[in-house]
Parts: C-alpha cells; sequence; structure tokens
C-alpha cells in the first residue's frame, strides 16, 4: 500500500491470496484511494470474484496466460 503512495501506477496485478488477507478485500480499498487505478485481480477461484468484477476491476483466472494479457492493451 504504501509504494503504491509513491508509484501511482495506471495498472495493477493483485492476487487474491495474500499473507495478510483476501485481495479481493483489498482491491476495493485501493480502488477507493486510486479511482483512476485499473486494478487486475488474479485467482484460482474465478468464479468465486466474477460477480463483483467491476469497470475498475478485472479478475483473471491463473495461469495468466501472455495471450490473454497481450489483448489488454
Amino acid at each position: 500500500m504504501k509504494m503504491l503512495e509513491e508509484i501511482h501506477p495506471d495498472i495493477l496485478f493483485l492476487d487474491n491470496n495474500l499473507p495478510d488477507g483476501s485481495g479481493w478485500n483489498t482491491a476495493d480499498q485501493i480502488i477507493k484511494k486510486h479511482p483512476q487505478l485499473q486494478l487486475n485481480l488474479i485467482s484460482t477461484h474465478q468464479n468465486d470474484f466474477i460477480k463483483k468484477e467491476t469497470q475498475s476491476i478485472r479478475v483473471w483466472e491463473k495461469p495468466l496466460k501472455l495471450t490473454e494479457l497481450g489483448k489488454m492493451f
């Protein structure tokens, strides 16, 4: 979170399984503070989160494929 304040990225990839909690909970906090950020949540359980996907948060299923990432740009 500290680095977000320093770097101000346009795009962020966040793993759902974080050592200190759920990435989805962190994603909500990040979007509230940085609404312009395109946040990409990475999870092995995409179906659990697809209903929560928003314009600012995209859910990616592991393993990520470079061809899918290429379509993003």
